[in-house]
């Protein structure tokens, strides 16, 4: 794993230096395509290979950013990853350990056994849980009858959680707007998922 996880590291500084801002879908794409392919067509493919591609590729940039720190410094975020050149008379230890201090989020995806020990299941919860605080206010959650509900996923009522799970994910797949679906369809669709799984 570390050959592999060195092999990531090094095309990501590669393709940092190269161009100073991307997104992380755009870099998953890079090293999709050649002279890279470290990732494969499956690497967004449910939610299990989503979480592992994403928490390989920020564990790799949160290593670069602490060897780079000296004279680059490395923004990272979902929606832009961006390395600009530090001004100089810096105490770089101390912004090191400052830097730290202040992103909880470089201690867990630095931590290794938050990549080894999350399972399926701790994926799909953490997705529930973030979806359900995102649609827990909204009016057409509390307005969305069951058999709506049911009509949105395009399953029988009969239909059994598993069956739920799979035709969720295959339905925002298909309204993901990058399909030709929209925001809009995605959120109705979860919205559906959330009042089927609370009923």
């Amino acid at each position: 794993m570390q050959a592999s996880i060195q092999i990531l590291k090094a095309a990501l500084e590669e393709l940092l230096n190269k161009q100073s801002r991307w997104t992380e879908y755009e870099l998953i794409q890079a090293l999709k395509a050649e002279p890279y392919v470290i990732f494969d067509d499956q690497a967004l493919s449910d939610t299990q290979a989503l979480f592992e591609t994403h928490f390989i590729l920020f564990h790799c940039l949160y290593l670069i950013r602490q060897e780079w720190h000296k004279h680059t410094e490395l923004e990272i975020y979902t929606l832009e990853i961006k390395a600009t050149p530090r001004s100089t008379g810096l105490d770089n230890a101390a912004h090191v350990t400052e830097l730290q201090a202040q992103d909880p989020l470089a201690n867990y995806y630095l931590d290794w056994s938050n990549f080894t020990e999350t399972t399926q299941q701790d994926v799909e919860q953490l997705l529930n849980d973030f979806w359900s605080r995102m649609a827990g206010s909204t009016r057409k959650r509390q307005s969305m009858a069951l058999d709506e509900a049911w009509q949105q996923l395009e399953l029988a009522p009969t239909s059994d959680m598993g069956e739920v799970k799979r035709q969720y994910r295959k339905r925002v797949h298909q309204c993901h707007p990058d399909k030709g679906g929209s925001v809009s369809e995605m959120q109705a669709i979860q919205v559906a998922y959330q009042r089927i799984t609370k009923s």
